[in-house]
């Protein structure tokens, strides 16, 4: 039988790893982006101690970068594992998955305070981004982090339409692209 009087520090635990359960069963449906919330929730949570947040918002980081991608789980396979370009249409589905994630853990009373960094992870600094245009401090700053996080990641991965980029050419595309597609803070 389970022991449901657990101390807080307890609870706080056994919610991590469900939540890095429920990650990892997604990045199961894609080999190619095995791992990916999870490196994307370490990226984001140096991010977060560099900008010496609160341990409040260093929570908030962490438990967004774990199910920003949550929405990809009703993205067909056909479409996610797809080796090639993807069509317009298909793009569009894809897209659909801030707002898909944001709808599944929505629900929970307790997640509520993530949903605007999942949601918005994908908006860019300049309002070109999705799926509102949000555009420079719109974007809720979780969000703005775990953009920059996981783009890094995307980058740095191998992925079936390409290989991965080194460290140094993400970095420079980084740059590149700040105050554009991200915070130039």
């Amino acid at each position: 039988m389970a022991d449901f009087e657990q101390k807080p520090k307890d609870l706080k635990e056994l919610f991590y790893k469900t939540i890095k359960s429920i990650a990892s069963a997604l990045d199961a449906k894609d080999p190619y982006t095995h791992g990916h919330s999870m490196r994307v929730t370490l990226y984001s949570i140096i991010l977060a101690e560099e900008l010496h947040l609160s341990p409040h918002d260093k929570d908030l980081v962490e438990t967004a970068g774990l199910l920003h991608d949550i929405g990809k789980i009703a993205i067909p396979t056909a479409i996610l594992c797809k080796p090639g370009k993807l069509t317009d249409d298909e793009f569009s589905v894809m897209k659909s998955h801030p707002v898909n994630s944001e709808r599944l853990i929505l629900s929970i009373k307790k997640l509520n305070e993530v949903c605007p960094g999942v949601k918005h992870h994908r908006e860019r600094w300049d309002g070109n981004g999705y799926p509102d245009h949000l555009k420079g401090e719109e974007i809720p700053y979780t969000a703005r982090i775990i953009a920059l996080a996981d783009t890094y990641d995307a980058m740095t991965s191998t992925r079936s339409y390409r290989t991965a980029l080194t460290h140094e050419v993400a970095i420079d595309e980084i740059k590149r692209c700040q105050g554009a597609q991200f915070d130039p803070e």
